[in-house]
């Protein structure tokens, strides 16, 4: 079992790496062609857009049981308390 849980682990972070690398390199793309005719106002909107939009990805506290210690096997010293 554990060799066949191995083998779908690597399938799907080479599927996931794969469509990873896709998407920076055609954003590097994009990026290198920027020719901005006012890079100081396009700076300003991106700072007002950071605090007037809420954001989607805002993490938050959670508590949650850890029956089996996984949690406290990768936290760092810090974080065991």
């Amino acid at each position: 079992m554990n060799e066949l849980a191995e083998r779908a682990i690597a399938h799907e972070l080479a599927v996931v790496g794969a469509d990873l690398e896709e998407r920076l390199t055609r954003t590097v793309g994009l990026l290198r062609s920027y020719r901005g005719e006012n890079v100081a106002d396009d700076v300003a909107r991106y700072a007002r857009a950071e605090v007037s939009v809420d954001d989607p990805l805002r993490s938050r506290m959670t508590e949650s049981s850890d029956p089996h210690g996984v949690g406290a096997a990768f936290a760092r010293p810090l974080e065991r308390g």
